[in-house]
């Protein structure tokens, strides 16, 4: 578990638990499983995990599984369904 805010000037892959908002200039992934407590911004954000924060990002991919619990603002949000 990572406590605090991240900030990364490309990209981060998030697989565990974070407490806190993340930054990055060019993707988040929340893997399966994974959750975010806090907020998103980012370029890109793919969402195959839960996030109890809001997200702002160009581009939101939700994945199957993946959750937001708080208001997404973002020019494109793509949700992956069953085929």
């Amino acid at each position: 578990m990572i406590a605090g805010d991240l900030r990364s000037e490309g990209g981060v892959h998030i697989d565990g638990t974070v407490e806190g908002d993340v930054h990055a200039r060019e993707y988040v992934i929340v893997a399966e499983g994974a959750t975010v407590a806090g907020s998103l911004h980012a370029r890109e954000v793919y969402l195959g995990g839960r996030v109890e924060g809001e997200i702002w990002a160009v581009e939101v991919e939700i994945l199957e599984g993946g959750v937001c619990e708080g208001a997404i603002e973002a020019i494109r949000v793509h949700k992956e369904s069953k085929k």
